[in-house]
This record gives C-alpha cells, sequence and structure tokens, in this order.
C-alpha cells in the first residue's frame, strides 16, 4: 500500500500538478486562443544556435515568506539571449532563452514556438511558472511583450500585468511576482 501511495503521490507531482497552480486556476493562468506576443521578435524565426551579448535593466518586485523585495536598475548590467537549434523540429526549429544573472536574484525567460516559461532564482530556490509542453501551443497569461528596433539593436521589454505566482519544486513553497514589474533586455541584432 506504501509503495501505492508513493506511486500516485510521484505520478501527481509529475503529471497532475506541473502546470497548474494551488492558488490559481488554469484559465487565469494560461492563455490558450490567441497567439503571443513575443512571435513579434526579429528573432522568433532563427533556428541556428547562437549566444548573443546584451544588456538589462528591470524593476523587480517580489514577495516571498510574506516580505516584499524591490529590485530596480536604471543602469545596464550584463545578459545573455540564447537561440537553442531544436535537434527534431517539431513545432520550432529552434527555443530562445533570455538570461538575467546578478547578486540578487536570476531569471530565466525560455520562449519555444507558442509556449513560455519564466524561472527565477531566489534565495537558492527555483520558482517556476511553465507552460511549455507537448503542444507548446499554450502561452502565459499576464505577460506582456514589447519589441522595437532601435540602432541595430532589438529592445524586448517583458511587463508583468497581474500578479503572478511561481513554485519552487516540492509545490509547496512559492514567491509572488508582483504587476508592474519589468525587465527590459537590448540585444544586438
Amino acid at each position: 500500500m506504501k509503495n501505492l501511495i508513493t506511486i500516485y503521490s510521484t505520478f501527481l507531482m509529475c503529471f497532475g500538478v506541473v502546470n497548474s497552480s494551488f492558488a490559481q486556476s488554469d484559465k487565469d493562468v494560461f492563455e490558450y486562443n490567441s497567439p503571443p506576443e513575443f512571435t513579434n521578435s526579429v528573432f522568433h524565426k532563427q533556428c541556428d544556435s547562437k549566444t548573443y551579448t546584451s544588456t538589462a535593466i528591470w524593476n523587480l518586485n517580489l514577495n516571498y515568506q510574506d516580505k516584499s523585495y524591490d529590485f530596480s536598475t536604471d543602469k545596464e548590467f550584463p545578459a545573455k539571449f540564447r537561440v537553442i537549434k531544436e535537434q527534431e523540429n517539431v513545432y520550432d526549429c529552434s527555443a530562445k532563452s533570455y538570461d538575467i544573472n546578478n547578486q540578487q536574484f536570476s531569471m530565466i525567460y525560455t520562449i519555444r514556438n507558442y509556449a513560455d516559461c519564466i524561472e527565477i532564482l531566489f534565495k537558492k530556490k527555483k520558482f517556476i511558472l511553465n507552460a511549455i509542453d507537448g503542444g507548446e501551443d499554450v502561452h502565459l497569461k499576464n505577460l506582456h511583450h514589447e519589441y522595437r528596433l532601435e540602432n541595430g539593436y532589438e529592445i524586448f521589454t517583458l511587463s508583468i500585468t497581474r500578479e503572478m505566482y511561481l513554485y519552487f519544486a516540492d509545490r509547496l513553497d512559492h514567491l509572488t511576482l508582483k504587476k508592474g514589474s519589468q525587465f527590459v533586455i537590448k540585444t544586438k541584432q
């Protein structure tokens, strides 16, 4: 009986609640019916693997364990934009990843076809909200993407339009990414 409970618990963790959130319903978290804004990037159709040197500024507002944390900078810090070629070109020829690392937190925003995932490493824990699945046709709600070209750079602004919960692997611990948080990543074309 104990083995059956362990198997069932593992099944729920791996398949039953990976993309759902205890404090948010799927309809509040995932967008099923509209094309994502990130398809507007000049890099969206790029297939060959390449790492671009980028810079980033941010205004990150978090709530974790009933404490608020605000990290803001208007000074550009080094960042990375990576195109990772897919071995099997089923839905998209590549994944795209925006990486920001600093002393207070790290953020990775990944795009595959019409799906995306946001990860924040904070207090030595990785918190994730993930819409990337087998179909790659569902994306996260409550993210606004803006792209503009300026002097040979694509400037990508990712804004949080509504509070979002990102979960640690055990699904018992989470942080709240607050409305108004924003990342601006500048990448040379």
